[in-house]
């Protein structure tokens, strides 16, 4: 679904910038991982091959888009949550907001460009510590090693989300959020 938004909003000639959102207590919790274990199990790795070009193609398709995509950070963002977050032009995040790489422990790498994205970030030795260990990275480090763009009290979030959006504020913004 996430694919199917973006490209909408994308195409939409109304629409300026892009507002990524999570629906509940978090951001993004990230994909099914027992999808992949029962992949695995059933020696079906095409199905994770299909599934990982598509999520590398949709990501790659946010980091490269001419609007401008925040993502709203409101919680957790693991494993291709905190991938997703990362392919964003900015991150605004809430004090509870938290990002991390769980998938690791089970031997799973993260596949959508993490790797990559989180290293351009922080460089290599801190983005192997991240990513090798699955230790999360808290609100006040997400700010202090500059991965968002501004982390907030909640009840400054749609202020934060104004400042990030500022480039577009006079044009239309489409949130994405809610989906499956």
């Amino acid at each position: 679904q996430l694919g199917e938004r973006f490209y909408e909003a994308e195409a939409n000639a109304d629409v300026r910038a892009i507002v990524i959102a999570g629906a509940g207590k978090a951001f993004v919790a990230g994909a099914d991982v027992q999808f992949f274990v029962d992949q695995i199990r059933a020696e079906a790795l095409n199905e994770i091959q299909v599934f990982t070009e598509h999520g590398q193609k949709v990501f790659r398709d946010i980091e490269k888009c001419e609007k401008r995509v925040v993502c709203a950070m409101d919680g957790l963002a693991l494993g291709g949550g905190a991938e997703l977050a990362l392919a964003c032009h900015a991150i605004v995040a809430t004090h509870r907001s938290s990002m991390g790489f769980p998938e690791t422990g089970i031997g799973i790498y993260p596949g959508l460009g993490g790797t990559q994205r989180l290293t351009r970030r922080l460089g290599l030795g801190l983005a192997r510590f991240y990513i090798y260990t699955g230790a999360f990275i808290g609100a006040r480090d997400l700010e202090k090693l500059c991965l968002a763009t501004e982390v907030v009290p909640v009840e400054e979030f749609e202020g934060a989300l104004a400042r990030a959006l500022e480039n577009s504020s006079k044009q239309t913004a489409l949130a994405l959020d809610g989906l499956d």
